[in-house]
């Protein structure tokens, strides 16, 4: 069964909230009557953690090692987020060792395409929004969205067996799997979503008939509305035209940025080959209503909300994630946070006092997402401290190699093998330091 506080958590992660079953369609004359009504969306599909339903993920396994490592590791990210509490209710899988006693008992959950997931493959002319030669295609609307950077998230009634739903979560090409963790989806109002890029989406809600759930048309959603900009050399910021206090303050805020741009730049030895765009939001309620709680700094873009006129206290590591995402992406949120926090700390950040008797191991901090129940500043400030001591013991270089690898392997192979020792090794150096 689901966690209640961590159900709580995923509807927070996705802007999941109740679907209302209003506006469904009935089914076309003669069409054959095969979904129960009750089947409405996400409410339904989340609530029957509670009455014992199970759930499997399946990740693709045809396409390249570093595809398959990637949709594992997501796959293991979303059993972070939805963390069910009874033993064995949602478990991964390969495509190939999907059976079909999997697709008669369970809610299937499934990451790729139909090149990299052979079940993606063998149901995909039947789905709403298919892929088709990396293109995404919408059949009942006759569209075709043809954008490489294409990603899409929609659930519906399983077409291999209409009395369990299907969750579906891709890209087009293999090549942008990094980014599904990425892309969240306003479920208060949407069934789907398919995001072209950074600022092309597209979302809806199906039309829902008992012969099947179809898009009869598209609704593309604009990310940034009409909003002002300016620009210096490294960015370009973008802000609502009402956003009075940031007119006032957008040669400030551009130089703040400069000079962390710089700064981030010294340390890595490189920056990026374009500009950085930001764009600002007045409140998080108005970030989520363009963009959801996307973070697209592998796009080169940061989102920064600044309420009554306070600046976004993240707007640092924000820049260093950008930066970070010229290089890839690891597999860790440790080496990310991590990272991005030791480019950016204060001097007076590093003299940092770990308490022993409230402290957390920092193998508690592996794997593709922190548990979000513990101490948000206590993660901050230990692996801020973590990072700068590897990066003043053993230089940038490895830090940067230590990134890269982790983008492959996990963070504890990735150590041994760019520092040649374990994690519980170096995480002893590294208390020990700062003990003295």
């Amino acid at each position: 069964m689901l966690k209640k506080k961590n159900w709580v958590l995923l509807l927070m992660m996705f802007s999941l909230i109740t679907v209302f079953s209003s506006g469904c369609e009935q089914s076309p004359k003669g069409a054959e009557i095969t979904i129960d009504p009750d089947m409405t969306g996400f409410d339904d599909f989340m609530m029957s953690a509670y009455e014992g339903d199970q759930y499997l993920i399946v990740y693709g396994s045809q396409g390249s090692e570093t595809d398959t490592t990637r949709l594992k590791n997501y796959a293991e990210y979303l059993d972070s987020i939805l963390n069910f509490q009874e033993e064995g209710q949602l478990i991964i899988e390969s495509d190939v060792n999907v059976t079909e006693a999997d697709l008669e008992d369970k809610h299937i959950i499934l990451l790729g395409n139909p090149e990299t997931n052979s079940l993606f493959a063998q149901i995909n002319d039947k789905l709403p929004i298919q892929v088709i030669d990396n293109k995404v295609e919408i059949p009942d609307a006759g569209w075709t969205i043809g954008e490489e950077t294409t990603t899409f998230t929609y659930l519906i009634p399983n077409p291999l067996n209409q009395s369990k739903y299907l969750w579906v979560i891709g890209a087009s090409k293999s090549d942008y799997f990094s980014h599904l963790r990425f892309m969240t989806m306003n479920l208060k109002i949407d069934d789907y979503l398919i995001k072209a890029d950074e600022r092309t989406r597209y979302s809806g809600r199906f039309s829902k008939a008992s012969s099947g759930w179809t898009i009869l048309q598209l609704e593309a959603r604009e990310t940034i509305g009409e909003f002002e900009s300016a620009d210096s050399k490294h960015f370009v910021i973008r802000y609502s035209p009402v956003d009075q206090q940031t007119k006032e303050n957008i040669r400030d805020i551009l130089q703040e940025r400069e000079i962390i741009y710089e700064k981030i730049a010294d340390q890595l030895g490189f920056e990026p080959d374009h500009r950085i765009d930001i764009d600002i939001y007045m409140t998080e309620e108005v970030m989520e209503h363009y963009v959801g709680r996307d973070d697209d700094f592998l796009s080169g873009l940061s989102y920064e909300v600044h309420k009554q006129g306070q600046e976004d206290l993240k707007y640092k590591e924000k820049i260093a994630k950008i930066f970070l995402g010229e290089l890839g992406i690891s597999l860790d949120q440790m080496t990310r946070d991590g990272l991005s926090f030791a480019l950016v700390a204060e001097k007076e950040e590093s003299e940092v006092f770990i308490d022993r008797e409230n402290y957390l191991p920092l193998t508690d901090l592996t794997g593709p997402l922190i548990n979000r129940s513990f101490d948000s500043e206590m993660v901050r400030r230990e692996l801020r401290s973590f990072f700068q001591y590897l990066i003043e013991h053993d230089g940038m270089d490895k830090a940067i190699d230590l990134y890269q690898i982790n983008g492959t392997m996990g963070l504890k192979e990735a150590l041994q093998q760019v520092y040649g020792k374990d994690l519980l090794t170096l995480e002893g150096e590294w208390i020990n330091e700062i003990d003295k």
